[in-house]
Order: structure tokens, then C-alpha cells, then sequence
């Protein structure tokens, strides 16, 4: 009985999870260092792709700044008296964000949650209006879902987010006939990606 109770002793201490105190080591928190972003962004009608780096956590851990730029498609297909005008298949579009996001960590495991909201410049194409920028803001709930067990996480999290996102910019060109006529990047605003903490 003693042999097999020191058998089970050594194996704890010898496994890289069960010999783990997650009270005294801290490994199961949140990364709080500098942070990367790759993501892919749905904002109303478009799709794009982005990068984000991110400060360290401040304010007893919750607030964290993010800058965000990325490149973007709007589709250029529109309706024009109940038919279907198209001018090119994608339209490119360049985005920055600067917000500030709170967060927290959900009891008893590594994930965190978080509300982030900040101004946000759409530099459209050409093709779609005329103006340089569009000035706008986007927010959005999300969360950190951190790879790891019940003893340790990862540096590496799948993010998900939902929110909207407005700015002050139309399509003021016409082809023919047919004019554009709607708001660009006006709408809900959908993310996932994946966040790194190599530090």
C-alpha cells in the first residue's frame, strides 16, 4: 500500500500538469505582456484581413490598448432600378483602428472576456468615391480563448467578436445610368482570429 501510494506521489510530481500549484505559479492567468493580432474582419458588406499589436495590461490588469491596420474588399456590385450593376469584382481598402479594450478573466480558467471600442479611418478605393478617408468608430465584445489545461495555458488564443461599426463615408460615383448610393463599412462588424504572446 505504501509502495503504490509513492508510486502515485512520484507520478504527480513527475507529470507537467499534476504536480502544478496554479495558486502559488500563476499559470493559469491571462498573458498580460505585449500582444499580436492576425485576424479576419467582417465589417457590414466586406472582408478583410488585419494585424494588431497590443500594449500589456495596466490598471490592475483590465485595460489594454490596441492599434489595428489591415487591408480590406468592398464587393462593387449595386441595384439600380431592379437590376444588377457591376463595375469591378472588389474594390481595396485600407483600415486603422486605435481602442481601448477592458477586459477580465473568466472564473476558474484562462479565457478572458472584454468590451473594446475606439476611432477607427477607412482609406477607400478610387473607384468607389472620391473622399480620402472616412473617419468612424468601431466596438465590439469579444473573447480570448486560450489553448492550455486546468493547470497551465498557452501563449496563444483564438479570438472571436461581435459589435458594429460606423463611419463617414459613402460611394459617390455613378456608372452610367446607374448611381451608388449606400453608406461603406456601416454595419455589424464580425472578427475571429488568432492572438500571439511571444514574451
Amino acid at each position: 500500500m505504501v509502495s503504490a501510494l509513492s508510486l502515485l506521489w512520484a507520478a504527480a510530481l513527475a507529470h507537467p500538469g499534476l504536480g502544478f500549484d496554479p495558486a502559488i505559479d500563476g499559470e493559469r492567468e491571462p498573458p498580460s505582456s505585449l500582444g499580436f493580432t492576425v485576424g479576419v474582419d467582417r465589417l457590414d458588406d466586406t472582408i478583410g484581413v488585419t494585424v494588431e499589436v497590443r500594449s500589456p495590461r495596466f490598471l490592475d490588469d483590465r485595460l489594454v490598448i490596441a492599434v489595428t491596420g489591415g487591408i480590406g474588399w468592398f464587393p462593387e456590385t449595386v441595384r439600380s432600378m431592379d437590376r444588377e450593376v457591376s463595375i469591378t469584382p472588389w474594390s481595396v481598402f485600407g483600415v486603422a483602428r486605435l481602442r481601448a479594450e477592458v477586459g477580465a478573466p473568466l472564473a476558474e480558467s484562462p479565457h478572458r472576456i472584454y468590451a473594446a471600442l475606439g476611432p477607427s479611418v477607412i482609406i477607400p478605393s478610387r473607384s468607389l468615391t472620391e473622399s480620402d478617408a472616412g473617419i468612424g468608430v468601431h466596438g465590439g465584445l469579444g473573447v480570448e480563448l486560450f489553448g492550455g489545461d486546468r493547470f497551465r495555458r498557452w501563449p496563444l488564443a483564438l479570438v472571436l467578436e461581435i459589435g458594429a461599426t460606423a463611419h463617414l463615408l459613402r460611394a459617390d460615383r455613378g456608372v452610367g445610368e446607374a448611381e451608388i448610393a449606400r453608406t461603406l463599412a456601416t454595419g455589424l462588424a464580425l472578427s475571429a482570429g488568432v492572438r500571439f504572446y511571444p514574451f
